[in-house]
């Protein structure tokens, strides 16, 4: 997410220094949906040589999980990266923030186990992220950028 201005596009991501962007620009969006005040957003952009961005709006997005989305875009940066020159990844990613929703197949590894819908929510939240986060790994390891890289994750919000 990006949630740092876009009433222009001098405020949007690729005229803050990134090549690309990939999500969206507001803030309480859909996990699968991407909506947010009433409105899809969910955006491909892209620097020109020209200096101009490029903007497409995502629709096949669009009932995918946002951490899938996330961890699929990011193996497709570090599979085309020219490994002669430095990538800097940036992955936001949506999880674990309200609105809070998860594809069933993660809360079922919770039952029987956990008892409370809202905690058990939030641990297959956490565990579809670790499973984004994997995605992003293996991508680095398969293409032998593991053991030149450096990897920070911290959560949003402190939580």
């Amino acid at each position: 997410k990006w949630h740092l201005g876009y009433c222009s596009w001098a405020l949007t991501p690729t005229q803050r220094g990134f090549d690309t962007s990939f999500g969206y620009y507001n803030g309480k969006e859909t996990y699968f949906s991407k909506i947010t005040h009433k409105y899809f957003d969910f955006r491909l952009d892209t620097l020109g040589d020209d200096g101009n961005t490029t903007s497409k709006v995502v629709w096949s997005a669009n009932e995918t999980y946002s951490s899938d989305l996330y961890a699929i875009r990011a193996k497709q940066v570090i599979e085309g990266h020219d490994q002669s020159k430095p990538l800097f990844l940036y992955i936001p990613m949506q999880a674990v923030h309200k609105p809070n929703e998860v594809p069933q197949k993660y809360k079922d590894m919770y039952d029987g186990i956990v008892h409370n819908d809202k905690r058990k929510t939030l641990l297959a939240m956490v565990t579809a992220m670790d499973d984004a986060a994997q995605v992003v790994v293996s991508a680095l390891k398969d293409t032998s950028m593991w053991e030149n890289t450096i990897l920070i994750f911290f959560s949003d919000n402190g939580g």
